[in-house]
């Protein structure tokens, strides 16, 4: 019993620890620095002390995308 709650607890900090990666793809290296510069100075509305670039929370996920979004559409 003992063994299997050990298993259990060392997959549970495995997988706790992941994180999710963007994938989006830019125009230019550019663009990805101003998207990324841009995404690290606005703070996750749901998170304490994260900005949106160190946030997983759905709503820090949305607007990292319209940042991207906005981004390639030429806007600053």
């Amino acid at each position: 019993m003992n063994k299997g709650l050990l298993t259990l607890l060392l997959l549970f900090t495995c997988f706790a620890r992941a994180q999710v990666v963007d994938t989006w793809q830019f125009a230019n290296p550019q663009q990805q620095q101003q998207a990324l510069n841009i995404a690290s100075q606005l703070r996750c509305p749901q998170c304490q002390n994260q900005n949106l670039l160190e946030s997983n929370a759905p709503v820090a996920v949305s607007m990292r995308h319209q940042v991207y979004t906005m981004v390639e559409e030429g806007k600053s």
